[in-house]
């Protein structure tokens, strides 16, 4: 029996977009990296070497380019929806397109009078902006996100009671410096991309943002001995803060965790230097947990089709 495809897509990755839009009164910045994946009847290329079907992804960097130019490029949402119905309606030999961007954030320089600038602009920190846009010939499904949000707790964050066996080294511990890196995402219901405006995608981003880090409760609540951090959600609320709670299925997911480890002093400088519990902090960055979670919010919403990480 010969060996058959069973699926294939290709693409192109990071394609890397700054944009200046100059009105009148102000200049707008946006900066983008961009990610396209085709799906469709590309099998010849890969079983008898016929690229007559095949998309150079070359084109498919200069479509962004291209677009961009058009497009006010006022929501990552909107962009990606653009870029994904050109090549599933406009190339017959596309069955989907799934488009990834994640937008770099830029806020305006306030200036000394309070105002902010017109056309200056300083990196803003407290996570990046993401998107995931999949369409085929018959749904859009548009799911939005936040990475690299990173919290930290100074007190209040017990870790004890948990397994032990053989090889378990670690202390029961009643207060600890706690730090983690969020991220969350969310899916609208299928087939709205083409009739939510920008506005609601850019209102529904800093609604759940703002929950994530005001409302959610991200790390442990006071001596909690509880690991993976308190990842709480109140339901109803993102429901009736987020806009168009109908259209919008909230799905936060804890990301990497990020700890502080308490390094004992004692013996190791001298007394007169030692803090006040005796030891310090040091990061361990590349040796942290990882605590990862999935949950349906919002009861009565549309549900969202399966998961696709």
């Amino acid at each position: 029996m010969s060996p058959r495809i069973a699926s294939q897509s290709y693409g192109k990755s990071r394609v890397r977009l700054t944009k200046v839009t100059r009105h009148p009164d102000r200049h707008d910045l946006a900066e983008l990296a961009v990610d396209i994946l085709l799906e469709g009847a590309f099998e010849p290329s890969y079983t008898s070497g016929d690229n007559t079907a095949v998309i150079a992804t070359d084109t498919m960097k200069n479509t962004v380019y291209a677009l961009a130019a058009s497009h006010p490029l006022d929501s990552p949402e909107s962009f990606a929806a653009a870029l994904a119905d050109h090549f599933v309606t406009g190339k017959e030999q596309v069955t989907a397109a799934t488009v990834e961007i994640e937008e770099a954030a830029w806020e305006r320089i306030v200036d000394r009078s309070g105002s902010p600038h017109r056309h200056a602009f300083v990196a803003a920190g407290g996570g990046r902006r993401t998107c995931r846009v999949r369409q085929d010939q018959a749904t859009v499904v548009v799911e939005a996100g936040i990475a690299g949000l990173a919290v930290v707790k100074t007190t209040d964050s017990a870790f004890r009671d948990f397994h032990r066996d053989d090889f378990t080294t670690l202390a029961d511990t009643d207060d600890r410096i706690f730090g983690t890196v969020i991220e969350a995402r969310w899916r609208y219901e299928p087939g709205l991309a083409g009739g939510l405006p920008a506005s609601d995608f850019n209102a529904a981003y800093a609604a759940v943002r703002g929950q994530l880090v005001e409302d959610l409760q991200i790390v442990e609540r006071p001596h909690d001995p509880v690991d993976t951090g308190d990842l709480r959600l109140d339901a109803g609320q993102l429901g009736r803060d987020a806009p168009g709670p109908d259209r919008v299925v909230p799905q936060p997911r804890g990301g990497g965790v990020r700890r502080e480890l308490g390094v004992p002093l004692a013996g190791l400088v001298d007394a007169e230097h030692v803090g006040q519990r005796g030891q310090a902090a040091a990061e361990a960055r590349d040796v942290g947990g990882v605590a990862r979670h999935a949950r349906r919010l919002l009861a009565g919403l549309p549900r969202p089709g399966p998961d696709r990480d």
